[in-house]
Order: C-alpha cells, then structure tokens, then sequence
C-alpha cells in the first residue's frame, strides 16, 4: 500500500525547505549504509547522493 499525503507549498522558500528535508533525510539513510556493500553486486559501492545545493530565493540573493 502506498499512502499520500497532499501538502501545499505557497512559496519558493517552503519548497526549498521541504525538498532539502527529504533529500537530507535519504542521503543520511545512505551515508548509514556505506561500507555495507551492494547484495547480489560483489564488489560494488553503494550510489550516494551528492550534497545538495542550498536554493536562495531572489529577494535572499540581493540580501546578501
């Protein structure tokens, strides 16, 4: 079963925060997982996600 939960992102700055959070949250899973090997794949390393880029919004861009 797969359940969906809708959730609206009213600007660039909560989908920003929200998109980081769940690619965060998957490299950290990956990053606890490295070391371990692929199953089946003798000798292979597991893929790892690269940082991600933090997204500033134009109106933080001109702040800085």
């Amino acid at each position: 079963m797969i359940f969906l939960r809708s959730k609206i992102l009213r600007d660039a700055r909560q989908t920003s925060l929200e998109t980081n959070t769940k690619y965060n949250l998957i490299r950290g899973l990956q990053q606890g997982q490295q070391g371990q090997g692929v199953q089946l794949m003798p000798g292979e390393e597991r893929p790892m996600l690269p940082p991600i880029e933090e997204y500033l919004t134009p109106s933080e861009a001109n702040e800085q």
